[in-house]
């Protein structure tokens, strides 16, 4: 009888981890946690983002906030389609079905967003925020 509860807390267990995740691949996502932000906080990302051209590729990004609560980024140019910002930490953001694609924003002293960085890996750039 306990082995047979302990078999089914394992295979509970494992149902559980699989749920999430299909979740966080349903998000497109390679993170699980996921941090919410007001509308207010959402807005301090928004703008037209200039590349910085320090880095050999690179390109100018629009952060938009959709609907309200959907951060959202996209080159520019539209070269690329719309694409979901998930928050992940503070000022740091994946965006959604791009493999790791991450965004960081950065503040200067006075907390203001002067910039952000978009990596995979070690390789990236950053994007000066158009005042």
């Amino acid at each position: 009888m306990k082995s047979n509860l302990l078999n089914i807390r394992g295979i509970v267990v494992m149902l559980l981890l699989s749920v999430l995740s299909l979740s966080a691949y349903a998000q497109g996502t390679n993170n699980t946690k996921k941090e919410e932000l007001s509308k207010k906080e959402l807005k301090e990302y928004t703008g037209e983002y200039l590349f910085d051209n320090k880095s050999e590729r690179g390109f100018d990004v629009v952060v938009s906030l959709e609907n309200g609560k959907d951060l959202m980024a996209q080159p520019t140019d539209k070269s690329q389609p719309l694409t979901s910002l998930i928050a992940i930490g503070k000022d740091h953001f994946e965006l959604a079905r791009t493999n790791g694609l991450e965004m960081v924003f950065v503040r200067d002293k006075k907390g203001k967003i002067i910039s952000l960085e978009l990596f995979r890996g070690d390789q990236g750039f950053t994007a000066i925020k158009n005042k």
